[in-house]
């Protein structure tokens, strides 16, 4: 699991060294790439968010039962915080 998760850091990472170099360009593209910085910036928090919550989890002896109403929380302020950036539809 812990490949994954540092895969998708590293993507991220690739698509931020992208997106400079879009966004010294004109400022229509700096606009349009913003708005998709922020998308792919919710759905990689969410997924660091959900990793973290299963991760600690799967640490446990006992399962945590608090762990749904957090995934739930978490699946709001991201999907809110979606709605802000773009209005592409929320899935």
């Amino acid at each position: 699991m812990d490949y994954y998760f540092w895969h998708i850091l590293y993507v991220q990472h690739q698509a931020i060294l992208h997106a400079q170099v879009y966004l010294s360009s004109a400022p229509m593209e700096q606009l349009f790439f913003s708005f998709e910085y922020g998308v792919m910036l919710t759905v990689a928090a969410s997924a660091i968010i959900k990793y973290s919550l299963h991760a600690a989890d799967a640490r446990r002896t006992d399962p945590m039962e608090d762990k749904a109403i957090y995934v739930l929380r978490a699946d709001v302020i991201i999907k809110s915080a979606r709605v802000g950036t773009s209005d592409a539809p929320i899935k």
